[in-house]
């Protein structure tokens, strides 16, 4: 049976493959790492990073593809073709020009996903913006969730800020129905920080 899949996208070194490892953590799903598969897709060597979490009696698969930097083409529009719901990521650290080609590299997934529909008026999309715990750029990620009309999350990987909020906007893009794994009750980011971080040192 097809799992559901939901895409990772964003441009290179936004902190897409340390969400999986934090999704990962949160969820107990094994990281997995697919180098074969990016080869033949894509021609690159970088592997598909991925979780698969049992999910009303089939798969939630959550993948990124780290082949952007050699075949960005391919390796976006093959990210997005395959995807039942799109997490894209930006950076909460970009500014100035690096900010400019964040816009620009958005704007190419828009095109593909325009031309092979898969645009959030098609599919369920999530804007994750990514590193708030050393960045306060916000206004591009809000102006796009915005004029999407789709969910903005703020998060950390690194330090697991917003994992969970996270994980809670991917879940209701399925609209399936219960999921067979849920939090603990009481479980929410500041827990989950507590638990990732351990007791702190006075």
């Amino acid at each position: 049976m097809k799992p559901f899949t939901v895409s990772i996208c964003g441009e290179p070194k936004v902190g897409k493959s340390t969400l999986i490892s934090a999704l990962a953590e949160l969820t107990g799903a094994r990281h997995d790492e697919n180098i074969a598969d990016a080869e033949e897709i894509i021609g690159s060597w970088s592997p598909i990073h991925s979780i698969t979490v049992p999910f009303n009696e089939k798969q939630l698969l959550v993948r990124t593809m780290r082949g952007a930097f050699t075949y960005p083409e391919r390796a976006y529009e093959h990210a997005l073709a395959v995807a039942d719901a799109v997490v894209y990521v930006l950076s909460a650290e970009c500014s100035g020009e690096a900010e400019k080609w964040e816009r620009e590299e958005y704007d190419r997934h828009r095109s593909i996903a325009e031309r092979i529909g898969k645009t959030p008026a098609a599919v369920p999309w999530i804007f994750a913006l990514n590193k708030t715990d050393i960045g306060n750029q916000e206004a591009s990620a809000f102006e796009l969730a915005q004029a999407n009309d789709c969910p903005l999350v703020r998060t950390s990987a690194k330090h697991g800020i917003g994992i969970p909020s996270l994980w809670n906007a991917i879940i209701k893009t399925t609209s399936s129905g219960k999921v067979l794994w849920q939090y603990p009750a009481g479980f929410n980011d500041t827990a989950f920080i507590k638990r990732r971080n351990g007791p702190r040192s006075s």
